[in-house]
């Protein structure tokens, strides 16, 4: 408890089972935003570290502690001779001096370098803006579209794009207009870059069931590129309906509402929400703060 805490007051909820459980943190204002996270054997493993249970001291065996255990701050170094290691713990950063940084600096130094393997750690990376867009240069290999996502034509939605000088934006208002009350598909994104780099020649990607969102986002382009491989445990599952409108106010006090204004193109299909997208390599049998080490063990 924080000194000026209250007894009685509830701080958090865990919300599952014996073995993997859902976290309700009450200092966000997103009811949604329920973090995940798990039992294994001895271990709880929650977002925020690792706790160990123990029966009593003579059973005590101190948890490994690797150097990158966990994903917590912005980190872009070489670890090993021909191995850089990339830590993004969030996409709520300004895209354009991100993506200067992945420009100026990583892909010069992989290039002059040489460096075969390049590791992207995505773990509790719940998303945020479009600089994951800038990731696609390191996993480009050859153009490539996927279909447009789908926009509710609300009168809400529409009353924000007509404001809005996003020319994107402006150009399909005609046909939300048109389909008041129904759903309009964007225009297929695709994804041409002027340069297709020789390093890395492959790329880990370590996610767990926190990486949400544009993460996800990331993941569902970077799967087109023969460099990449998938690590970790199944993603959070959060990328059926985005882009949220609000918050607007409820009759209720203290309460408001954030909708969702897209629908993903294969929502209807192949949805993802509550099952996340699979790893190619499961290391679920792991605690998380040993995988960073098991890849560059793998890597060798």
């Amino acid at each position: 408890m924080k000194p000026n805490g209250r007894l009685g007051e509830v701080y958090f909820e865990l919300i599952g089972n014996e073995h993997e459980f859902r976290i309700r943190n009450y200092n966000t204002p997103l009811t949604t935003d329920l973090l995940r996270g798990r039992r294994l054997k001895n271990l709880l493993i929650e977002p925020n570290g690792i706790w160990q249970k123990m029966d009593n001291e003579e059973s005590y065996i101190e948890v490994k502690t690797s150097t990158y255990s966990v994903n917590k701050k912005f980190i872009y170094k070489q670890v090993k001779e021909d191995i850089y290691y990339l830590g993004i713990p969030s996409f709520n950063t300004d895209a354009r001096s991100f993506d200067s940084i992945i420009v100026n600096q990583i892909i010069p130094h992989l290039e002059e370098n040489k460096i075969t393997h390049l590791i992207i750690d995505l773990r509790n990376n719940v998303g945020g803006n479009s600089s994951f867009l800038s990731l696609m240069r390191f996993a480009y290999e050859k153009p490539f579209s996927i279909p447009g996502d789908f926009l509710f034509a609300s009168p809400k939605l529409i009353q924000n794009y007509e404001i809005s000088r996003n020319s994107t934006r402006q150009a399909i208002l005609p046909k939300l207009r048109a389909n008041l009350g129904g759903f309009v598909q964007r225009d297929s994104l695709r994804i041409m870059l002027k340069e297709n780099y020789r390093y890395p020649k492959t790329i880990s990607i370590i996610v767990n069931e926190n990486s949400a969102s544009s993460s996800e986002y990331f993941l569902l382009l970077a799967k087109h590129s023969t460099k990449v491989k998938l690590y970790g445990r199944h993603t959070a599952g959060t990328l059926d309906y985005s882009e949220l409108l609000g918050p607007e106010k409820l009759s209720c006090e203290g309460y408001s509402l954030m909708r969702p204004t897209t629908k993903s193109y294969w929502t209807d299909t192949s949805p993802i929400d509550n099952k996340g997208i699979l790893p190619d390599i499961d290391l679920s049998f792991y605690p998380d703060n040993e995988w960073v080490d098991i890849i560059l063990d793998k890597l060798k």
